[in-house]
């Protein structure tokens, strides 16, 4: 069997890390992530 590649995969399908584009903290709370999706992560800073 020949794997063969395709250029345009869906975007629904999380099946690799995307770049993170994007990281804040606001309030406590870690925001980051990417145009597909993103993370919230609340951290004490006491």
């Amino acid at each position: 069997m020949k794997a063969e590649g395709r250029s345009k995969k869906p975007e629904g399908r999380m099946n690799k890390v995307e770049k993170i584009s994007f990281l804040y903290i606001l309030n406590g709370w870690l925001i980051y992530g990417n145009r597909y999706q993103f993370q919230f992560i609340y951290i004490e800073l006491n």
